[in-house]
């Protein structure tokens, strides 16, 4: 995503923020059928109730989607806050 954002600054010119929502958008989808696709794997580890592997299954599925949330969510915003500064100095010098 964020090699995506930085090439469409580079070739597009497009602005940090417009550079930023376009990956988000483009990205998204491969993102949450990666994540959902592992979630759904451990299903049958969680469901088979061994005291070992249920509650690693549980880890590995909630873990995905709360980074799967994280990542198409805060990450754009965090390029956005970060390389608009450095936007803002390229701009005024």
């Amino acid at each position: 995503m964020l090699d995506y954002a930085d090439e469409l600054r580079e070739k597009e010119g497009l602005t940090v923020r417009e550079a930023a929502l376009h990956s988000a958008k483009r990205r998204m989808r491969p993102i949450f059928l990666t994540s959902a696709a592992a979630s759904m794997g451990v299903i049958p580890m969680i469901l088979g109730g061994s005291p070992l592997w249920s509650p690693m299954g549980s880890v590995v599925f909630f873990g995905t989607i709360v980074s799967m949330v994280l990542t198409v969510t805060i990450l754009p915003v965090a390029y956005w806050l970060i390389f608009s500064r450095a936007d803002r100095k390229s701009i005024n010098h």
